[in-house]
């Protein structure tokens, strides 16, 4: 070996890293003067040590040659094996699959992957849907026996919760404002601003608690209804006494402050009316927040939740579905297309391969080669030093085991070159495997059983 390539492998640089140096360097190695007087000594340790020899076996030294030399044939299998892979990538893809066939590509897209995705998904699940599919069937139950009871057959109405509290902050922000703006004579501004707020709140949260209690006069039952009505009284009675309130206060604070006009007067008039206004908007806003039928629209929102809820799950698991279909889809398009690109190449690179192979052999015959030399060495100097040599020992030189690996590529090869036409039907072959794979799994989308498991949760 060149020294500088011994000394940079001493500090770790170069060498190991590099296939074709390591093998290159043990071939050289193992067919060196070096390593032939090496098999020379070695057997006349073994007839310093007295060993026995026998005519129908080796001795055990022969055996680690043999080892020796099998280690630098495996460094030349690894190296050639990655130069093909190197070279020609797709073509050797194609050879595999040609050889091993698609189980493995394929299992990524088989039918019982698929469904042990989402019979896991499901499983994963199955508590959480419990619960809710639970709770939808009980206020499903709930809901059919509050209309029967109750005598209802039509469907609940009630508006978008979010529109109803934006409705009623613009009424309360609109009183408010009001109250600030005719308050502000002869009363300090934050005096005002609070007043003007509490009163909005009174007057607005008081009477949609009343309106929505007001509901109640379409009960069914005569004193439930008796009392609902009561909370129209009731709300008449908060306007005026909150609205007369706050007007009997502006009075009583312009009268000390001798503010007491025409315009005064007016303004507190206005006051009084924007107040009984707000208060009766959100007196019947309240009733219109949920069903005109007293709680029927709680029963309706509860199922509601629970059907959405039931909804997003299902959405959940069924784009999760569609998901894995579209996975699948997709790697039996790329596996069918990579096939085809792949077997182009393969065609076109074969007498390269041969080639390249053809130096494979020609390396390995040179390892098996001096395996053979080795052999030779050691049993001309057992045989003739030994004290028993005239007894025998046996003489004859064995190859290397054959290489399966190599001989697999070039039978391989060589079909292919002389036999174009089978590559091309082996090809059709496999790409007629993933067809046949992916209209089976759209036929499996379509079936009873699929369609129970993609119907989750029921």
């Amino acid at each position: 070996m060149n020294i500088i390539n011994k000394i940079l492998e001493f500090f770790g640089f170069g060498g190991s890293g590099d296939d074709s140096r390591v093998f290159h360097r043990e071939l050289e190695e193992i067919s060196s003067q070096k390593r032939q007087d090496l098999a020379k000594q070695q057997a006349f340790q073994a007839i310093q040590k007295g060993d026995e020899i026998y005519p129908d076996r080796p001795h055990p030294y022969e055996a680690t040659i043999r080892l020796d030399c099998m280690g630098v044939d495996t460094l030349c299998t690894q190296f050639h094996t990655e130069k093909l892979k190197d070279s020609f990538g797709d073509a050797q893809y194609l050879a595999v699959l040609l050889q091993a066939g698609l189980q493995s590509e394929m299992s990524q897209a088989s039918q019982r992957e698929i469904e042990g995705k989402i019979r896991s998904t499901i499983s994963q699940n199955h508590a959480q849907a419990n619960l809710i599919l639970d709770a939808y069937k009980k206020a499903e139950k709930d809901l059919e026996i509050f209309k029967g009871a109750n005598g209802i057959s039509y469907a609940a109405f009630y508006p978008e919760k979010s529109n109803a509290l934006y409705l009623l902050v613009a009424i309360g922000i609109i009183e408010a404002i009001f109250n600030a703006w005719f308050l502000r004579s002869g009363i300090n501004l934050i005096t005002s601003l609070l007043i003007a707020i509490s009163v909005a709140i009174i007057n607005i949260g008081g009477n949609v608690w009343l309106g929505s209690r007001y509901r109640n006069k379409n009960h069914i039952r005569p004193d439930i209804a008796k009392e609902g009505r009561m909370n129209r009284i009731y709300s008449f009675a908060l306007i005026i006494f909150i609205n007369g309130l706050i007007a009997g206060y502006r009075f009583w604070y312009a009268s000390d402050t001798d503010a007491l006009t025409a315009q005064f007067t007016l303004e507190s008039t206005i006051l009084f009316i924007v107040g009984i206004a707000m208060g009766v908007a959100a007196f019947n806003k309240g009733y219109a927040l949920d069903d005109p039928y007293p709680e029927y629209g709680a029963y309706t929102r509860r199922l509601e939740v629970c059907t959405q809820e039931l909804a997003e799950i299902r959405k959940i698991h069924s784009e999760y579905c569609s998901d894995l279909k579209r996975k699948a889809d997709s790697i039996l398009d790329a596996l069918d297309n990579r096939i085809l690109a792949a077997s182009e190449r393969f065609s076109a690179q074969l007498p390269e391969m041969s080639q390249l192979l053809s130096a494979w052999e020609s390396d390995r015959s040179k390892v098996n080669y001096a395996y053979k030399q080795l052999q030779e060495i050691f049993k001309i100097t057992i045989s003739a030093h030994h004290p028993n040599g005239n007894r025998g020992y046996p003489l004859e030189k064995v190859d290397l085991p054959e290489n399966e690996q190599l001989k697999s590529h070039k039978e391989q090869v060589e079909r292919y070159l002389n036999r174009r036409e089978e590559l091309t039907q082996q090809v059709n072959k496999l790409r007629d495997e993933v067809r046949s794979q992916r209209d089976a799994l759209h036929v499996w989308w379509q079936e009873p059983a699929t369609l129970d498991l993609l119907g989750f949760p029921k």
